[in-house]
């Protein structure tokens, strides 16, 4: 897709987030969660072929959703965050960030978020953004990158780095802009890896709607299954669904594959 194209998917993620989020509240709704994602393939179920994507739209919290904010809660809760000298102010419509003191070192103003406590996101970010192994793509405002737990191959995570961004709608115009070049980058790769439309499942994660502490840090998550070529998946099974998943290949090696491949489109080249 081009970018204009990429940038319009994105400003129409945010208009459906709110949306939906006001379905919510006009039903009396106290709990509730958007979940927007996307299944490309036969591989991950995909029964179209066309590109499209969905929005389910609940009056709870699903799990994975609950289990990430009970993290974030207890991280919040116990680490204090320092205030960094020369910050910047975070820009309108969002919280500035915080990286448990190593943001000092991450090229952007940011200081500490909800009353002085620091985001488990904002503080993985900086060290990943600090680290570079793990990292696929990365522009000013958001970073692609393999994160260490990945269970995929191919895994990988989409966050920003430079503030504490709670959900889609919070985005500035240039960290829309941004996103949408970081996800074109990241597909790019994805399909020339192996030469093929590379199938995933992807979707992003951020507040729901009872959400008023500013807890939540959006991100992406993007579960592809290929693992040596575009017919050779990865399958969890025996060992990996009864004991412990088992990577094929390190975080650092599949980052650095991903990097390898050429960010033109391999139609294009």
């Amino acid at each position: 897709m081009p970018l204009p194209a990429v940038e319009a998917v994105v400003k129409k993620w945010g208009e459906v987030y709110e949306s939906e989020l006001q379905f919510l509240q006009d039903t009396g709704a106290t709990e509730g969660y958007v979940q927007i994602f996307e299944n490309r393939g036969a591989m991950m179920g995909a029964s179209a072929p066309h590109p499209h994507g969905q929005v389910w739209t609940l009056d709870y919290v699903p799990d994975e959703v609950s289990t990430e904010l009970e993290h974030f809660r207890q991280y919040a809760e116990t680490h204090k965050a320092p205030a960094v000298e020369g910050t910047t102010t975070a820009p309108e419509g969002g919280k500035s960030c915080c990286n448990g003191g190593v943001c000092a070192e991450v090229p952007a103003g940011q200081t500490p978020n909800r009353d002085g406590h620091a985001c488990l996101l904002c503080t993985y970010a900086a060290a990943e953004y600090l680290d570079k192994s793990r990292i696929v793509v990365q522009n000013e405002h958001w970073l692609a990158l393999v994160p260490f737990w990945a269970v995929w191959p191919y895994e990988t995570l989409v966050l920003p780095y430079r503030r504490h961004i709670p959900n889609l709608s919070q985005l500035t115009a240039a960290e829309s802009t941004s996103l949408a070049e970081v996800l074109q980058a990241l597909l790019v790769r994805y399909d020339g890896l192996f030469s093929c439309p590379f199938p995933y499942s992807m979707g992003v994660h951020q507040s729901p709607l009872s959400d008023t502490e500013g807890l939540s840090h959006v991100h992406f998550h993007f579960y592809p299954p290929l693992l040596r070529s575009a017919t050779v998946r990865k399958f969890l099974v025996g060992f990996e669904m009864l004991g412990e998943v088992q990577r094929d290949l390190s975080p650092e090696q599949a980052a650095e594959k991903l990097r390898a491949v050429s960010a033109t489109h391999y139609l294009d080249q």
